[in-house]
């Protein structure tokens, strides 16, 4: 039997690796979709029009934070799909980090407000609310971490043979 044939036959070990790889980036995409793209992009959006005010208007450095996080997020996505997947690991992980250090932020000013205001009912959870909006994001280098732990095998592997093959061949004074 011939390796088209094999090939063809079944799937192999790879494709469906790369099947499972595809959907982790995949659940990575649509975690990122909601929670940082639409989330994120409203709250840095409602900060430069002004949108908060008086006492749960956010520091400069909650707002940096909140964009420093965005764009190391977006950059991770878009090296993950390219395939660079170690270096959108890294870039995923420092930028969740600073993504939820801001939304921590947001989170424990609504709950100081809400314990010590009077506040309508339909803003008695809204720090939960907000919990459900910014957090779903730390899934991201979760998910970001299969892909690079996948890719640092193969490396690894690759370059264990090219160091076999390369102690394997005959030594030059030999070959003449």
């Amino acid at each position: 039997m011939s390796k088209k044939h094999a090939r063809v036959g079944s799937f192999s070990k790879r494709s469906k690796t790369d099947l499972f790889i595809t959907v982790v980036k995949t659940l990575m995409l649509a975690v990122y979709c909601y929670s940082v793209f639409f989330w994120g992009s409203v709250t840095l959006m409602t900060e430069m029009r002004g949108g908060y005010e008086g006492s749960f208007s956010p520091p400069a450095w909650v707002i940096a934070a909140m964009a420093a996080g965005w764009a190391a997020l977006t950059a991770a996505m878009v090296l993950s799909f390219m395939k660079k997947e170690i270096t959108a690991f890294i870039l995923s992980a420092g930028g969740t980090a600073a993504f939820l250090r801001a939304a921590g932020w947001f989170v424990s000013t609504i709950s100081e407000l809400l314990e010590t205001r009077d506040t309508a009912a339909d803003f008695a959870q809204m720090d939960r609310e907000y919990i459900w909006r910014f957090f779903p994001s730390l899934a991201i280098p979760v998910l970001a971490l299969i892909p690079a732990v996948r890719k640092a095998v193969r490396l690894i592997r690759k370059r264990k043979q090219d160091t076999v093959k390369k102690q394997s061949e005959p030594v030059k004074s030999i070959v003449d």
